[in-house]
């Protein structure tokens, strides 16, 4: 499955053409804990936020994305029901100014 994987040398970095992504099916991700709710990390953030004493609100919204703002920092956020768990360490990470270094196992 993954012996047809191509990819293409730029000048300066090497790029993965799209026959080699690979993508598991939304139950798989689900099953392996590599997808998250998005209502569940929105929830998260504003309990955090409220502990804090820090305001935490919608400041606009896109097509599929929309950017909310903790304090002082702006986090981008998908419109989906789950999100990927990358996704969600990036919002924590970006977040640990505001919210403090191990806001997300309060």
């Amino acid at each position: 499955m993954y012996s047809d994987m191509s990819t293409t040398q730029g000048p300066t970095h090497q790029r993965v053409t799209a026959d080699a992504v690979y993508l598991p099916c939304l139950d798989k991700a689900r099953e392996l804990g590599i997808m998250m709710k998005r209502d569940e990390l929105l929830r998260r953030v504003r309990r955090a936020a409220g502990e804090c004493g820090i305001d935490w609100a919608l400041t606009r919204q896109g097509a599929d994305h929309e950017i909310w703002q903790c304090g002082s920092t702006r986090v981008v956020i998908p419109r989906h029901r789950e999100i990927s768990e990358g996704t969600a360490l990036d919002v924590q990470r970006r977040l640990q100014d505001e919210l403090g270094r191990e806001w997300w196992q309060r």
